[in-house]
């Protein structure tokens, strides 16, 4: 995993680019135009938590929406790339390792996305 993550770069909405058979076909099963939305907590604690939002389309992309909200944290510093991500209205939900494996360039568009910036 990275040895460095700065939270505030990784905030915002991301689209999923791939998935592997199995998300396919168990938690992601008829899933379309899947994103996550990550920002800080709104509470006033400081601990560094990150508010999660999944969402995506059911079937198509005109399709039903479905969401799920929750939150991730780095247990321990010396390893900011490891997170544990938490889905509480889950059933039989606990705490999910999430970790960056890597990170690239900076890509950014404008809202027409005729142009691609890195």
């Amino acid at each position: 995993t990275v040895k460095e993550l700065n939270i505030e770069s990784y905030l915002g909405r991301w689209y999923q680019a791939y998935a592997s058979q199995s998300v396919y076909m168990t938690i992601e099963r008829n899933a379309v135009c899947v994103t996550a939305d990550y920002g800080m907590d709104d509470d006033d604690d400081d601990d560094g938590t990150i508010s999660v939002l999944n969402q995506n389309r059911v079937g198509t992309p005109d399709g039903a929406p479905h969401s799920i909200s929750g939150y991730a944290f780095v247990p321990d510093e010396e390893e900011p790339g490891q997170l544990k991500v938490v889905f509480p209205s889950a059933p039989g939900s606990s705490a999910g390792d999430y970790w960056v494996m890597a990170l690239g360039p900076p890509v950014a568009t404008q809202d027409d996305r005729e142009d691609l910036y890195e």
